[in-house]
C-alpha cells in the first residue's frame, strides 16, 4: 500500500510542479533567470531515504516539461535525468546531511540543466552569447533555485511523511 499512495501522490506533485512552472514560476524572473521548481521537486524527492525509484518520475517530469518548454523536446529529458542521477549518487554517499545534499545537487543540477540547454540552443541556432546567457540566465536561476531548495525539500518531506508515517521521528 505504502508503494501506491506514494506513487499517486508523486504523481500528482510532479504535475502540480510543472503546472506551476508553466503558470507562475516561469514569470518570477530575476533579470532572465527563473524557478525551475520541477527540478527541485525531483531533487527533493530523490533525497528521501527509502524514496521511489525516480527514474520512471524523471521521465514523466522531462517529457511534460519538453511540451511546456521553448527548448527542443529532446533538452528537458537528459538534463532532469542527469540531475537525478547526480542526486541519487550524492544521497548515497553523504546520506546523514540530507539538507547540505539538497543545496550541494541543486547547485549542479541546475548547472548541468542550463550547460546542456546553452549547449542545445547553441547547436541549433549556432549563435549563443555564452556570457550574456550564463550572467542573465544561469546564475540568477542558480540563485533563486538556492534560495527555494531548503522551503522545496521540507514540503517533500513532510509530504511524504504524511502518507508514510513510520519515517516520522518520534
Amino acid at each position: 500500500m505504502k508503494s501506491y499512495s506514494t506513487s499517486i501522490t508523486l504523481f500528482f506533485f510532479i504535475i502540480l510542479a510543472v503546472m506551476l512552472q508553466i503558470a507562475v514560476f516561469s514569470r518570477l524572473m530575476l533579470l532572465r533567470g527563473s524557478i525551475d521548481i520541477v527540478l527541485l521537486v525531483l531533487v527533493a524527492w530523490n533525497m528521501q531515504e527509502d524514496g521511489p525509484n525516480m527514474w520512471p518520475w524523471t521521465l514523466l517530469a522531462g517529457s511534460l516539461t519538453a511540451f511546456a518548454s521553448a527548448l527542443p523536446f529532446f533538452a528537458p529529458i537528459p538534463g532532469y535525468l542527469l540531475v537525478t542521477g547526480f542526486a541519487r549518487l550524492t544521497q548515497r554517499r553523504i546520506w546523514q546531511s540530507p539538507l547540505l545534499v539538497m543545496l550541494l545537487v541543486t547547485l549542479v543540477g541546475t548547472l548541468i540543466y542550463h550547460l546542456l540547454s546553452m549547449g542545445v540552443l547553441f547547436m541549433q541556432t549556432g549563435s549563443m552569447q555564452f556570457e550574456q546567457a550564463w550572467n542573465l540566465v544561469t546564475l540568477p536561476s542558480l540563485l533563486l533555485n538556492l534560495l527555494l531548495a531548503i522551503p522545496v525539500y521540507a514540503i517533500v518531506h513532510n509530504v511524504r511523511d504524511q502518507i508514510n508515517p513510520i519515517h516520522q521521528q518520534i
